[in-house]
């Protein structure tokens, strides 16, 4: 498990996590903040393919369910031994409210509740010093103008731009494209009060 100030990140579980990924493929808007064509609604089997391949970290791409931080007496390390860590009486014991694909970042759940910096930062720290990568890059909606704000608060900036490069209910819509290097990051938190 991973930790900030207020999110835990931890690894998908298929008993736990199904039944939300199930609703979140069958969301027209969380498929548009995925930039995905939302044609057609996702079956059972779909969405457990998609949780058992994040399980699996197939393709050498990290991807984390992101809960809200346990209180320190309900952590997972703290858990008698035997308990299920993930499963509590049939229901998530640490309920999914985004998804961190380092792949492909989708912070559009966690913005509501204005963890997406919050999250972000703790991606790029564990990018740049975890992993030794060298650079971050993303994709976003050109609409999105509350995700690129997060994602420039944060470091990132501006490279180019997809022009109609997904289609959204019937409109063709562009793709913004941000990066961050890591002396750009390295950078940054030398600025934050603290770090």
């Amino acid at each position: 498990m991973f930790y900030t100030d207020r999110l835990m990140l931890r690894n998908f579980d298929e008993q736990a996590d199904l039944n939300t990924m199930l609703q979140w493929l069958n969301d027209v808007d969380f498929l548009q903040a995925l930039s995905s064509d939302a044609r057609r609604p996702a079956s059972r089997e779909t969405a457990k393919a998609f949780v058992q391949t994040r399980m699996k970290n197939e393709g050498g791409q990290p991807c984390f369910v992101v809960c809200a931080r346990p209180e320190d007496h309900l952590r997972p390390e703290k858990l008698a031994v035997g308990d299920d860590m993930f499963v509590a009486d049939g229901k998530a014991r640490y309920p999914m409210v985004g998804l961190l694909n380092i792949r492909n970042p989708n912070f559009s759940a966690t913005n509501r509740r204005e963890y997406g910096a919050e999250l972000l930062r703790w991606a790029c720290d564990y990018m740049f010093n975890d992993l030794g990568l060298h650079r971050c890059e993303l994709e976003v909606a050109a609409d999105n103008v509350r995700a690129m704000k997060c994602y420039e608060k944060v470091g990132f900036v501006v490279e180019g731009r997809q022009r109609e490069a997904y289609l959204a209910r019937g409109v063709w819509k562009d793709h913004v494209l941000m990066a961050m290097l890591e002396r750009e990051w390295r950078e940054k938190q030398k600025q934050v009060p603290g770090s």
